[in-house]
């Protein structure tokens, strides 16, 4: 039989990690469900969803956006009027995920922080002050590795998160030539 641990800060971990990864109900997509679902993406991604809702979402607001356009333009609306062409709405995409990687590493230095803070009141060699610290240092390596490898560590966006303008002027350029080019 299995000793139960009585350290509260392990069991909340424990809790709080050992569920499954799933949503809330615990029911993954039945084939069904997921068949349409990959339909969708599918569709999307070969142009397939004109006049009708997108898989995309707006930078702006979060909310779903429409597909407007027709033949070589993308065009997307969202319920509140955003509008945005396919290069725009790449560029703003770029610009909501590096916002979100920068706002993921401050929270984790500030949690990190605040996990230091936490052990300074405790008893210095308790288990649970070297818990706190030992989170708090993967927290530190977690911010350090996302600002390295995805923020580019100061310098330069990697181009997997920035998409640049002279990018997507060469899209812009392509997409208006004509056909028998």
């Amino acid at each position: 039989m299995q000793k139960r641990c009585r350290d509260p800060v392990v069991v909340w971990r424990q809790r709080i990690f050992a569920g499954p990864a799933v949503a809330p109900s615990g029911n993954m997509p039945k084939q069904p469900e997921a068949d349409v679902i990959a339909r969708h993406l599918r569709d999307q991604q070969e142009g397939k969803r004109e006049g009708n809702i997108s898989v995309y979402s707006c930078p702006d607001c979060g909310g779903a956006l429409w597909q407007l356009g027709n033949g070589r333009t993308l065009e997307f609306r969202c319920h509140l009027g955003h509008e945005w062409t396919g290069d725009t709405l790449i560029v703003a995409k770029s610009r909501v995920l590096e916002q979100a990687i920068m706002e993921a590493v401050r929270e984790l230095k500030e949690k990190g922080m605040l996990l230091r803070q936490l052990a300074t009141m405790l008893t210095p060699q308790s288990a649970t002050t070297a818990a706190l610290i030992e989170e708090a240092d993967q927290h530190d390596e977690h911010s350090r590795l996302l600002q390295t490898h995805l923020l580019g560590g100061g310098e330069e966006l990697p181009a997997s998160i920035s998409t640049t303008d002279r990018l997507m002027g060469e899209v812009v350029h392509e997409i208006r030539r004509p056909a028998d080019d």
